[in-house]
């Protein structure tokens, strides 16, 4: 299974440029079925993806306390990475807030 999947679109060079959906891939570049289209009735079309593919494991069994901790531990790798941004984030406004309090030489 892939980290992600990305929903790939075609822009066009009109003017008023529009997006046509072209197809879903997983991480590997390979085409998938990612869901069910559905016709709105109104001239739209959805492409309906299930938001949970495996039904939760039952509270109080092995399978469930599993299930609880792989998701504890992709919430701490989450959680992790975006500390770890917003740190880089604060480090650069802050060279950004010095570089703009420093007078400007010369030329």
């Amino acid at each position: 299974m892939s980290d992600y999947i990305d929903i790939v679109f075609a822009k066009s060079d009109d003017p008023n440029p529009d997006f046509r959906f072209v197809e879903v891939e997983d991480a590997s570049g390979h085409s998938i079925n990612a869901g069910e289209w559905i016709d709105r009735g109104n001239g739209l079309w959805a492409l309906r993806v299930q938001m949970c593919a495996a039904p939760f494991p039952e509270a109080g069994t092995t399978e469930y306390g599993s299930w609880i901790l792989r998701a504890k531990d992709d919430a701490d790798q989450c959680f992790s990475w975006l500390k770890e941004r917003f740190k880089w984030c604060c480090r650069f406004e802050q060279n950004l807030r010095e570089l703009a309090a420093r007078p400007k030489e010369p030329s």
